[in-house]
């Protein structure tokens, strides 16, 4: 009778070990971050989303790693992974996170896609606005002094897959002043930089 129910419990074993919800979401987002840091270190994986019960998989459906096979009791969880790059993240949609063991055997990213952080990507100083202009215009101006005084600007705001920004300012250069003169600026998530290709001063009115 004993042994009868010792091999009940075997049996149903590989059903139990996923019972409950196992590994639960932040059991899935910790095993993520040890895996980036080792396997991906010049990438952050700054976000974790889904990752809930871990559902069983057959062996030969889990990736090789490293040649070697996932042995026992295997299982994959879909989660969506988001990876900082500046002031946006590169999202890979429920992506496979698998399971041997109980402990995390491969990652296969799912579908790309992209989001911005909330707030998305603050406006520049007008330092820094002044200073992309004058390397804009670097042979026009020579040596040259290049003043730059903020009329009015917009809010930056995403447009596909970058933010933009238009700016209006009077700028004093080459001799010249030129008043309302409109600045556009476009930031793929990392720093800012002149979006219609500025490389001369137009000509004076």
């Amino acid at each position: 009778m004993i042994r009868k129910c010792l091999f009940t419990v075997l049996l149903t074993l590989p059903l139990m070990v996923w019972a409950g919800g196992w590994p639960g979401e932040a059991r899935v987002a910790a095993d993520l971050q040890s895996f980036w840091k080792k396997n991906r270190p010049q990438e952050k994986l700054a976000l974790v989303k889904g990752g809930g019960e871990c559902l069983p998989v057959a062996a030969d459906q889990v990736p090789l790693v490293k040649g070697k096979k996932a042995r026992g009791q295997v299982c994959v969880v879909s989660a969506d992974l988001y990876l900082e790059q500046g002031f946006r993240f590169q999202v890979w949609r429920e992506s496979k996170v698998y399971y041997a063991n109980r402990s995390l055997w491969w990652v296969e990213p799912g579908r790309l896609d992209w989001a911005w952080r909330e707030g998305g990507v603050p406006p520049p100083a007008p330092e820094k606005v002044e200073a992309l202009i004058k390397e804009a215009l670097a042979k026009e101006l020579g040596s040259g002094e290049l003043k730059l005084t903020l009329v009015e600007a917009g809010q930056p705001h995403s447009q596909g897959e970058y933010y933009r920004l238009t700016m209006v300012v009077n700028l004093e250069a080459g001799g010249r002043r030129l008043e309302n003169f409109p600045v556009f600026l476009l930031s793929d998530g990392g720093d800012w930089r002149l979006a219609d290709g500025l490389n001369r001063l137009p000509p004076q009115k």
